[in-house]
């Protein structure tokens, strides 16, 4: 099973997301020559809201981590599912998933 997270922002701020990539029955997965893709919707299979690559910090590790910009999280509040596919070698493979609370900048 991918690797289950949640997160807490603000929107308007940047934001750099740490995961761990898990294969399905819930083992590292190996980054190794992989490509990251994440996206977020207001709900599991909508259209992406925000959309960015993944940058790995350790291969062999499965950890990488994901970048939001202010702008990117500026005009959201609220749930938003979430979900990262590692593309190694041709096939695809979603690795993590969660979901991130956006508050908005007057909100705790």
């Amino acid at each position: 099973m991918p690797a289950n997270k949640h997160f807490e922002i603000y929107a308007g701020e940047d934001r750099t997301l740490s995961l761990v990539a898990r294969d399905a029955n819930g083992d590292i997965l190996s980054l190794t020559g992989a490509t990251l893709a994440f996206r977020m919707s207001k709900n599991a299979g909508d259209g992406a809201t925000v959309s960015a690559s993944g940058s790995i910090v350790s291969a062999s590790g499965g950890t990488y981590t994901v970048a939001l910009t202010d702008s990117q999280t500026d005009d959201l509040e609220g749930d938003y599912y979430f979900s990262v596919l590692a593309s190694i070698s041709g096939t695809d493979t979603m690795c993590s998933e969660g979901v991130i609370r956006v508050f908005a900048l007057n909100q705790a």
